[in-house]
């Protein structure tokens, strides 16, 4: 925790996790100050990265991870074991973030199991599941089934092309507004 960069442990934070290559590290250039590397191919990310939003006067720290794989904990690396430690210690929300695009690398199966761990094993903290990459899917029935498989609604954004936005927002407003930040 040492090695992370500068994070004030009193203010609200958002921590983005997903598969790699799912959007997040561009999804928290999208929300945040930070300048964080973005590449299409997956580990592109590698270290903890934060920003900062600034939210109806509120300051929010939003931290970009590492992609996780849908493994047991003990057969994860250390750059993944570094995303399950900001989950553990740093996030009050978590926005998980599933792809379910045609140059996704991950079946929805496994990112469902994935989906699945983080539930389990974070169950004091807000997580909010995003369906990531939605302007280049043509497979709704994908949307469907992971709809259907966490019986929860899902937030469908685009990223790239800023689709979706406004929802991912109110539900993040909601959440701190309940936390007396907002």
């Amino acid at each position: 925790m040492k090695r992370l960069p500068d994070i004030d442990r009193r203010i609200p934070t958002i921590v983005i996790a997903g598969p790699p290559n799912s959007g997040k590290s561009t999804l928290v250039r999208r929300l945040s100050t930070a300048k964080v590397e973005i590449a299409s191919y997956p580990f592109t990310t590698k270290d903890i990265s934060a920003g900062h939003l600034e939210l109806n006067s509120c300051k929010l720290q939003i931290i970009d991870t590492p992609g996780l794989l849908d493994r047991p904990m003990k057969d994860r690396n250390i750059i993944e074991r570094k995303a399950v430690l900001c989950l553990k210690h740093l996030a009050n929300v978590i926005i998980f973030l599933f792809d379910v695009s045609y140059e996704r690398y991950y079946p929805p199966e496994e990112q469902i199991n994935l989906f699945r761990e983080i539930c389990d094993l974070f169950k004091d903290k807000s997580i909010i599941p995003v369906v990531n990459k939605i302007d280049i899917t043509k497979e709704e029935n994908l949307i469907r089934v992971i709809e259907n498989n966490l019986e929860c609604p899902l937030i469908r954004i685009s990223v790239k092309k800023n689709i979706g936005f406004h929802d991912l927002m109110n539900r993040i407003r909601e959440i701190f507004h309940k936390e007396d930040c907002l």
